[in-house]
């Protein structure tokens, strides 16, 4: 049982067949979409219809200035508004905000002249239709329709043609491996055991610099991203086994230089069996939980960037 289906049972709104929890209706002749862990697991959008044709003063200017509801942000988007704020713990607390909405917000728009309509034009020809444009959800006549899904679909021809700056995500990882193989020595060397968890951390953050860089996800987004991360994890188990080495030898040689231990280290990788076992056991850790953060992470910014490209009426 959702804390929000007071929206079905008091204002009879309809929940919403989207991935994540979200409501639509008219309440007092405003046309209402709710979306629940839309963008932030930790907010709730609650979108209005709202438009007055000869706008002397824009939406969002009065509402700065009169602020007729507290603690939240406020947007105008064409003849929509939207009220994001922070989630309440108990259901209590939604009804409690959803209520200062309508008793606070709706008589101040009603007052200065506004009316609910479609969140593009503000038109109402009471056949509207609740729509998925991409990311957004939108209230919309048959033509608004239409034309944005044609619109969207020129977009998505344009986007399978882009191959994306695969060159330039390239390098931004190439940019990223010797600072994350410095961290990953240092926290192995000062015995930190969560520097296991770093290579979580480096992946995700391969995946974010290749995705901004790149501009596109592609499929060889993934070939590159896992082959920089096996290479820079594998370094980073090696340097971090040698620098340990190289501080035994110090204990016995104090004019012994890191250089010295890495050569004297690397024959004794190929020769000994059992350090060699150690440094690939470790590397294999690393790039398993590597590879799994970087296919969840993947995976979810390739569904939004498919998700920014469909158009569908949601009834």
């Amino acid at each position: 049982m959702s804390k929000f289906d007071f929206l079905e049972t008091e204002y009879s709104m309809k929940k919403m067949d989207t991935p994540f929890l979200g409501y639509a209706g008219k309440v007092q002749e405003f046309y209402f979409i709710v979306l629940i862990n839309h963008d932030d697991s930790k907010f709730c959008t609650v979108k209005i219809g709202a438009y007055r044709d000869a706008d002397v003063e824009s939406l969002l200017s009065l509402l700065k200035r009169e602020k007729p509801l507290k603690r939240v942000k406020f947007s105008v988007e064409k003849a929509s508004l939207a009220i994001r704020y922070r989630l309440s713990l108990f259901q209590s607390g939604e009804k409690k905000r959803f209520q200062q909405i309508l008793d606070l917000l709706l008589p101040f728009l009603k007052e200065h002249g506004y009316h609910s309509g479609s969140f593009l034009s503000g038109k109402d020809d009471n056949q509207l239709k609740l729509a998925q444009i991409g990311r957004n959800y939108l209230y919309l006549t048959e033509t608004e329709y239409s034309q944005e899904s044609f619109d969207l679909e020129a977009k998505k021809e344009e986007y399978h043609r882009q191959e994306g700056n695969i060159l330039l995500g390239i390098l931004g990882l190439l940019i990223l491996a010797p600072l994350g193989i410095a961290i990953y020595v240092l926290l192995g060397k000062i015995g930190n055991f969560y520097y296991f968890c770093f290579s979580g951390f480096i992946a995700m953050a391969a995946c974010y610099i290749y995705i901004f860089l790149a501009g596109k996800l592609s499929k060889h987004s993934l070939f590159f991203i896992f082959l920089i991360l096996a290479s820079m994890l594998f370094v980073s188990n090696f340097l971090e086994f040698i620098w340990r080495f190289y501080d035994e030898l110090q204990k016995e040689y104090y004019n012994i230089t890191f250089l010295d231990a890495l050569q004297e280290g690397y024959f004794l990788f190929l020769e000994d069996g059992e350090i060699r076992y150690d440094v690939i056991v470790g590397f294999l850790l690393d790039f398993v939980i590597s590879i799994g953060v970087s296919i969840y992470i993947l995976y979810r910014e390739f569904k939004k960037e498919l998700q920014s490209l469909e158009s569908k009426k949601i009834e």
